[in-house]
């Protein structure tokens, strides 16, 4: 769990999406109240510690998802993903892909 928090401020902090390729998809599916995300276009995400964000996020509503942004820590690979709600005043979430 530590090394989530060590790449979740890394990224926060010292990283930016602003070169990331973005696209637009839908929310299917809010699992664990924002814990995982599923979108129309067959992603899954898990937004870890930033799941309070995602927690009233309804299925249907419009998602932009930039990145990803890769790491690699102690030899395994991680992608990251900006997913921002445009049905919800843009609010962001920072999330990991699953599959």
């Amino acid at each position: 769990m530590k090394k989530f928090f060590y790449i979740i401020f890394i990224c926060l902090f010292f990283t930016e999406f602003a070169k990331a390729e973005c696209f637009d998809d839908w929310l299917k599916e809010n699992i664990k109240q924002g814990e995982i995300l599923i979108t129309f276009s067959g992603l899954t995400f898990d937004t870890g510690i930033d799941r309070l964000n995602a927690a009233l996020w309804f299925p249907l509503e419009d998602l932009k998802i930039c990145g990803p942004q890769v790491f690699n820590l102690e030899g395994k690979t991680f992608q990251y993903y900006d997913i921002i709600n445009l049905d919800d005043n843009e609010n962001k979430v920072f999330a990991r892909l699953m599959n």
